[in-house]
């Protein structure tokens, strides 16, 4: 189904695909992802990008080495995000999950929910840099209140994917693509 999807998207001549999902990109580690990111752009005709492949970048620029994470998921779904993001060398000193498990539900913590929880399970923990993960989760939001209670720095799998994205085409020469049959104006392309 994945793969269709892809294949659809790849008719309206996207400039990038991005697979959105941080815990489905981390199931089978990073080399997975990284994979299954190529093989979906190629199907979509442009670059592509995974969620915790970002996330990992960004826990790069950021220096994290001792590493706490908060998710709404199962327990199952944060151990695997925990240990992909382990992969770059990061010591993960906690992960702990909400429990939820219906995927529309995972929007239901409210930002301030999410501080609570951050605040209740890492208690007493030591890290440098806090990842609030899923881009279905209103971390994004509870961001700036994460970062004052705990005075590390904090991603999320959205911050980190919108830094991903604005680096990817910052970073890539402009190449135009010739105006379409409707005369519309000529994009930028990344190729």
């Amino acid at each position: 189904m994945l793969q269709a999807a892809a294949s659809d998207l790849g008719t309206v001549n996207p400039d990038l695909f991005v697979f959105g999902c941080t815990s489905g990109g981390s199931l089978f580690g990073m080399d997975y992802d990284r994979k299954t990111c190529a093989d979906l752009g190629e199907l979509a005709g442009c670059p592509s990008m995974g969620v915790v492949t970002a996330a990992a970048a960004a826990l790069d620029r950021a220096g994290a080495r001792r590493l706490a994470v908060i998710t709404p998921y199962i327990d199952d779904l944060t151990n695997a995000v925990a240990t992909a993001l382990a992969e770059g060398g990061r010591e993960v000193v906690a992960a702990h999950g909400m429990g939820i498990h219906v995927n529309v539900a995972l929007a239901d913590p409210t930002p301030d929910e999410i501080v609570q929880f951050a605040a209740d399970k890492l208690k007493g923990k030591q890290f440098d840099t806090l990842f609030v993960s899923c881009t279905n989760f209103r971390a994004l939001e509870a961001k700036p209140a994460l970062e004052a209670h705990f005075g590390v720095p904090v991603l999320t799998s959205n911050s980190a994917v919108i830094d991903g994205i604005r680096r990817r085409f910052e970073e890539a020469p402009a190449q135009a693509t010739p105006p379409g049959r409707n005369g519309d104006t000529p994009r930028r392309r990344i190729r």
